[in-house]
C-alpha cells in the first residue's frame, strides 16, 4: 500500500510539470557556431552554409518576457533594437516587417514548443512581394538553450534556417 501511495504521489507532483507551458524568459545571446549563417545578398546560400559567418543581419541578443497570454521580444540586430509582441491567447498580433511593412501572425503553444505563423506584404522593386514564415521556438531540457526554427516561403521559393541562443 506504501509504494502505491509513493507512486501516485509521484505521479501527481509529475503531472503539472509535464504539461506546463515552455516559459522562454530571459536574456538570450546567438550562438553562431551552431546557428545557420543567413543567404548571401542577393540569393543563393542556405542553410548549414557558412557556419557562424556572417550573423550581423540576424538577432544577436533576445531579451525576452512571457506571460499567460502575451511574449514580448526585444531584439538586437547589430545597433539596432526592435520589440516584437506576440499574443498566445489565439488573437492576431502585427510586428515590424520589412521596408515598412507589418507581419500579422499567430502565435500559440504546442507540444512544448512556441509556434507562430506570419504572413507580410510589401511593395519591392519588381513590385508586390509576399513572404509567409512559420517559426517553431523550443527550449532544450535543462532551459539553457533556445533553438529557432523559422521557414520563410517567397516568390523565390523556400528557406529554412536554425538559429540557437544560450541563456545568459
Amino acid at each position: 500500500m506504501r509504494t502505491l501511495s509513493l507512486v501516485l504521489a509521484a505521479s501527481f507532483l509529475a503531472a503539472p510539470v509535464a504539461g506546463q507551458a515552455p516559459d522562454f524568459s530571459g536574456h538570450w545571446k546567438l550562438n553562431p557556431e551552431q546557428s545557420d549563417a543567413p543567404p548571401a545578398r542577393g540569393g543563393g546560400g542556405g542553410p548549414g552554409g557558412q557556419r557562424g559567418r556572417g550573423m550581423g543581419m540576424m538577432p544577436t541578443e533576445l531579451r525576452v518576457r512571457q506571460s499567460k497570454d502575451q511574449l514580448t521580444i526585444d531584439e538586437q540586430i547589430g545597433d539596432q533594437d526592435r520589440r516584437l509582441v506576440y499574443n498566445l491567447d489565439g488573437k492576431e498580433s502585427r510586428t515590424p516587417g520589412m521596408r515598412n511593412s507589418e507581419v500579422v501572425s499567430h502565435a500559440r503553444l504546442d507540444a512544448g514548443s512556441l509556434l507562430i505563423d506570419g504572413s507580410m506584404t510589401f511593395e519591392g522593386p519588381n513590385g508586390t512581394m509576399k513572404i509567409d514564415s512559420k517559426e517553431v521556438r523550443t527550449l532544450s531540457a535543462d532551459g539553457k538553450t533556445m533553438t529557432v526554427v523559422i521557414t520563410t516561403t517567397t516568390p523565390r521559393g523556400e528557406m529554412t534556417r536554425k538559429l540557437v541562443y544560450d541563456k545568459q
